[in-house]
């Protein structure tokens, strides 16, 4: 019998790292000031960053700081985990708050995709038809009813983000159930699926379904099914 394998220590984040998560919750880090710790004027420097693309270098804020490397290092590293360890306080008086609800509703549609931002009083949930009178339909497409494919949600800044997608026409939940499987089975990438034209997509489930639901395709001709078949 062999000995155990030795678990491999993870990696620890990198502080440039820990600055973009942090940029995420600058509501909640600015009460995180005035308990004696030497993080408070980090604290100032993220609060003021109001472009997450744009978060300072590490050598730009040792420079504004007048710190040295170790001493920025160990700044960021001890304001993540005071950050994690406030939020995870059940007892914390002051938890982390999403008060705000930002919508985008996804248009996928023959003409191009359409990204609308909006309020919305309630979340459709995926599968739900889903009608958008004010946006003009396509001659192939000819009437304005939709249904929402996906719904995705993420937290930042005391906001929370619903990003839902939406598509012509009625769900076609076999159609769905084809390309899933064909993902799976590893006959395409989920990738490549987002750069073919659904017409070849169809043309080519169509044929792929024919070989029988439990035989989809022989396992030696599924490399590059999809590659050559773009027109």
């Amino acid at each position: 019998m062999g000995r155990p394998r030795k678990q491999e220590e993870p990696e620890p984040m990198k502080s440039r790292d820990i600055l973009k998560c942090l940029i995420f919750c600058q509501p909640h880090i600015i009460k995180l000031k005035g308990k004696g710790k030497e993080y408070d004027s980090l604290i100032d420097v993220l609060i003021a960053v109001k472009d997450r693309y744009k978060i300072p270098s590490m050598k730009d804020i040792q420079v504004q700081l007048s710190v040295k490397p170790g001493q920025l290092k160990d700044c960021v590293r001890q304001l993540y985990d005071d950050f994690i360890t406030d939020i995870s306080d059940e007892g914390n008086k002051n938890p982390v708050e999403f008060n705000t609800t930002k919508c985008i509703i996804h248009v996928s549609r023959d003409q191009g995709s359409i990204s609308l931002h909006c309020q919305l009083p309630l979340i459709p949930r995926v599968g739900e038809p889903i009608e958008l009178p004010f946006i003009n339909p396509s001659a192939s497409e000819s009437i304005h009813y939709y249904h929402v494919t996906e719904v995705g949600y993420s937290l930042e800044n005391g906001v929370m983000v619903v990003e839902i997608s939406v598509k012509w026409g009625h769900p076609e939940p076999y159609f769905e159930h084809l390309k899933e499987r064909a993902i799976f089975e590893g006959i395409i990438d989920r990738l490549e699926f987002d750069e073919l034209p659904e017409s070849v997509i169809r043309r080519q489930l169509r044929e792929l379904s024919r070989n029988g639901d439990t035989n989809f395709i022989p396992i030696n001709n599924r490399a590059g099914f999809f590659k050559n078949r773009r027109g």
